[in-house]
């Protein structure tokens, strides 16, 4: 099997649990903490996009679908490439307010 064909099926499963973990949710519960020392699913969903969008940019040798398709604007973030939540102190993951829609 090709490399492209088994990241397309990783990439492709990843999505679909990313679909379930949304399942029945509100805008509000993908910003809850269920305690101080965890991030929210709304921004582990978005880090986790974020990554593949890195990742699949770098493989073809494209810009990220985050700048070039508008998504940082989506967001309220700005056009950073790099920016895909690694470090990211409570503070800023606190600001990131996903919805259903974005995600």
């Amino acid at each position: 099997m090709s490399a492209s064909r088994i990241l397309g099926a990783v990439f492709g499963a990843n999505t679909g649990v990313m679909r379930m973990a949304l399942d029945g949710l509100t805008d509000e519960d993908l910003t809850k903490r269920p305690s101080d020392q965890t991030n929210p699913i709304g921004w582990l969903l978005w880090h986790n996009a974020r990554v593949e969008d890195g990742i699949i940019s770098s493989l073809m040798d494209e810009p990220q679908v985050w700048i070039s398709g508008g998504w940082h604007a989506k967001f309220g973030m700005e056009a950073e490439p790099q920016n895909m939540g690694v470090g990211h102190t409570p503070d800023q993951v606190a600001a990131l307010k996903p919805t259903l829609e974005t995600l």
